[in-house]
């Protein structure tokens, strides 16, 4: 009878130590599993930060690009103004100096004309001396 009992204990304290052992290893396993979760919502949240990173570098070079371009396209304006500009001036200053040639071309003419006016006059006057003598 005490013989039985002695293993009925014994049995008692073998179950309780594995009942105490499968506590031990459950706990164990929960506070890997918090560790892997803790681990994995650390990964997530940097993953996420990167990701918000990159999108500010991109939405950065985007604009510095636009920029750019803005520039780029004020520039050209400029520039296309200035030619327009010195074409401009350069057609101005032709028709100046055209305008001033065809007023020389006149004068000419008309120096030529008196002169002939004159030499007529002249050879008049002399046939006319003549016509007298």
């Amino acid at each position: 009878m005490v013989m039985i009992h002695l293993v009925m204990i014994h049995l008692v304290m073998i179950h309780l130590v594995m009942i105490h052992l499968v506590m031990i290893h459950l706990v164990m396993i929960h506070l890997v599993m918090i560790h892997l979760v803790k681990i994995h919502l650390v990964m997530i949240h940097l993953v996420m930060i990167h990701l918000v990173m990159i999108h500010l570098v991109m939405i950065h070079l985007v604009m510095i690009h636009l920029v750019m371009i803005h520039l780029v396209m004020i520039h050209l304006v400029i520039i296309h103004l200035v030619i327009i500009h010195l074409v401009m001036i350069h057609l101005f200053i032709i028709n100046l100096v055209m305008i001033h040639l065809v007023m020389i071309h006149l004068v000419i003419i008309h120096l030529v004309m008196i002169h002939l006016v004159m030499i007529h006059l002249v050879m008049i006057h002399l046939v006319m001396i003549h016509l007298v003598m």
